[in-house]
């Protein structure tokens, strides 16, 4: 005692505990706990003028157990919002990946002109039985009044046709187109002829004209048919290409020639057919065609020695590699006509 009054006794340091490796400190000691009753019944008094120590109990447990009632939070788990969550990428709807394109079909248009008599194909009933109409009813209507006939038939029926052309000897010229598709190709029906007369009917009716140096072509274009896999639209059109000449005189008395290339597509008479696998077109001579200043007559007829012959045309898609062989490529002699076999 030094006349200062009594010696408070100082709350002992925190103990540092260690147990099964996990450190805590014991920060709150009973003193504590004392002052904060003492802080209770000084404000009580302070409020009702009495210093009720019954009232501040009951305050000091209504805390004490509003404190006990919260959950303790562990501090070695993070809250639940944080918590990290493990996600399954397999089970993701992930978008399906694009198809891969598809590769471009590599198309082998092959064709083969026979060779006939005239009359074997164009006056033969029998040879165009089983033979589908390739075109529609005014398009038919049109292309035989010009001298044409197209139809279509099954490669399988093919031997009935080929035993009508071999008994008449057919000469057989054959020739492929490979591409994906093409444009703008060209079959030449004749030589360069010096000069000639066609009349031809068109939508609007009977039109003709007359050329000079001219030659006789079937232009066409092929391709994939639209919404048709496996198909094969062919287009075709008659075309006569003729060429002018212009001579010029100089004053020195020279001669020049200027030549003028006339390209005439026939589009009224143009088909457009799309030809599926298993199918084969068929392009020839109608009855109309003994009208010589007809298509048909000028396309697909030629005079030989021996007489009149007719031309008849097959267009075939992917034709089996046995049809190409020496009796079917380009000859001038008679061959057996090939036998098709649809791959």
């Amino acid at each position: 005692m030094d006349g200062r009054g009594p010696a408070r006794a100082k709350p002992p340091l925190p103990v540092h505990r260690e147990r099964a490796g996990v450190r805590a400190y014991n920060k709150l000691q009973m003193s504590s706990v004392a002052n904060v009753f003492k802080a209770l019944t000084l404000t009580l008094s302070r409020i009702t003028g009495r210093g009720d120590q019954i009232w501040a109990a009951i305050l000091f447990l209504a805390l004490i157990s509003g404190c006990a009632q919260q959950s303790p939070v562990s501090q070695s788990d993070p809250p639940p919002a944080t918590q990290p969550q493990a996600v399954d990428v397999d089970a993701q709807a992930m978008p399906p990946p694009p198809p891969p394109m598809p590769m471009p079909q590599v198309i082998d248009l092959a064709f083969f002109q026979f060779v006939v008599p005239a009359g074997t194909v164009s006056q033969n009933d029998q040879f165009w039985q089983n033979v589908s109409p390739a075109v529609d009813d005014d398009m038919a209507d049109r292309l035989d009044r010009n001298g044409l006939r197209v139809g279509e038939a099954e490669v399988q029926d093919w031997k009935r046709f080929g035993k009508i052309l071999g008994k008449a000897g057919a000469v057989v010229t054959s020739g492929h187109f490979l591409s994906i598709k093409a444009a703008n190709q060209e079959i030449a029906m004749t030589p360069e002829i010096d000069d000639q007369t066609l009349f031809y009917f068109d939508q609007h009716g009977l039109a003709g004209d007359f050329y000079d140096h001219c030659q006789n072509i079937f232009s066409f274009t092929y391709g994939p048919s639209p919404r048709q896999p496996g198909s094969v639209r062919l287009e075709l059109t008659p075309l006569i290409r003729s060429v002018r000449k212009h001579y010029v005189f100089t004053e020195l008395n020279n001669e020049s020639d200027v030549e003028f290339v006339n390209s005439q597509h026939l589009f009224d008479l143009g088909l457009s057919v799309d030809i599926p696998p298993g199918r084969f077109l068929l392009i020839a001579p109608s009855a109309q065609s003994q009208r010589t200043t007809s298509i048909g007559h000028q396309f697909l007829t030629q005079d030989a020695h021996a007489g009149r012959r007719e031309i008849l045309l097959v267009f075939l898609i992917n034709p089996s590699p046995a049809l190409i062989t020496p009796a079917t490529r380009p000859s001038t002699s008679n061959a057996a006509p090939p036998e098709f076999e649809h791959q």
